[in-house]
């Protein structure tokens, strides 16, 4: 039995699904959010985003727990953070926004970038599954499950680079089914290489 839609949806049903889920996902995760360092990487995050508004590099600037120190091979300490940069450049509008804010502090503006990104990635899934052609009410209510019934509401919480990765593993995954489903029709899958690509 073939449960995939072989309608396509209107821009205007489109657009109204995939903001309800995004705003009632980001009304679930404010409900919850935290806004305060957790562990070491939430705080070499925060340092590096401020480095980089600030002076225009990954330099760390604060020493947070001395036995995090790591020594390069001359014995002095690392001065470039431990992330990955594009968790930092994300994050470093944010920052910068917090900064120019008065009466709102920096991290707690910071932390909102993965509410948004776990709200995002919720609305990626729908959309996917409305790329591979899966009913639209299956895609909202399979997307607003994974929202809040997975580890992708906790990770809303705190400063952790997962919804990043998890954003490129989604597309990663849905370009392999595409690619997968076409391969089997004899049609040959441009569109699902490239966004595998």
């Amino acid at each position: 039995m073939n449960t995939l839609n072989t309608k396509t949806i209107d821009l205007k049903t489109f657009t109204l699904y995939s903001a309800s889920l995004f705003f009632l996902l980001i009304s679930v995760y404010l409900f919850t959010y935290r806004g305060f360092p957790l562990s070491q990487d939430s705080y070499y995050i925060f340092d590096s985003a401020e480095s980089l508004v600030r002076r225009g590099t990954f330099d760390l600037t604060y020493e947070f727990v001395d036995n995090f120190r790591v020594l390069a091979n001359d014995n002095d300490p690392w001065t470039r953070s431990r992330q990955e940069p594009l968790n930092i450049v994300l994050v470093a509008p944010f920052y910068w926004l917090g900064s120019q804010l008065s009466g709102v502090g920096t991290v707690h503006v910071m932390w909102l970038f993965n509410v948004l990104m776990s709200a995002f990635v919720a609305v990626n899934l729908f959309w996917g599954a409305l790329w591979l052609r899966y009913p639209v009410k299956v895609a909202w209510w399979g997307a607003l499950i994974f929202g809040i019934g997975t580890l992708l509401w906790t990770y809303s919480r705190f400063m952790f680079r997962e919804p990043i990765t998890t954003f490129f593993v989604l597309w990663g995954t849905f370009s392999a089914i595409y690619v997968h489903r076409h391969w089997q029709t004899g049609h040959f899958p441009v569109k699902g290489l490239l966004v595998f690509v």
